[in-house]
């Protein structure tokens, strides 16, 4: 073996093995998994930075899809409304 890699290493010089993104205590969650710029830090801001737009994005929809439904809905209601007075009078009922 070099120095530097061994079998709590992982094969990376100066790593902690296979919980490299994990605390120390071999949590993966809390409040230190990422602060301090290292490794899992810009891990997890790169997932932030993936996610966060999408989310966006799909409540920009949600939004959107409210304001055409609640603008539409008075008027095909009204419209449907208008029709079967028409088909009611026409038939007789």
């Amino acid at each position: 073996m070099t120095a530097g890699t061994d079998a709590a290493g992982g094969g990376h010089p100066g790593g902690r093995g296979a919980g490299s993104g994990s605390a120390p205590g071999g949590g993966t969650g809390g409040a230190g998994n990422g602060s301090g710029g290292g490794p899992a830090g810009t891990r997890l801001r790169r997932e932030v930075l993936i996610v966060l737009p999408g989310l966006l994005l799909a409540i920009i929809l949600a939004m959107l899809d409210q304001l055409v439904v609640s603008t539409a809905l008075p008027r095909t209601r009204h419209r449907s409304m208008a029709s079967s007075a028409t088909s009611t009078a026409a038939s007789g009922c």
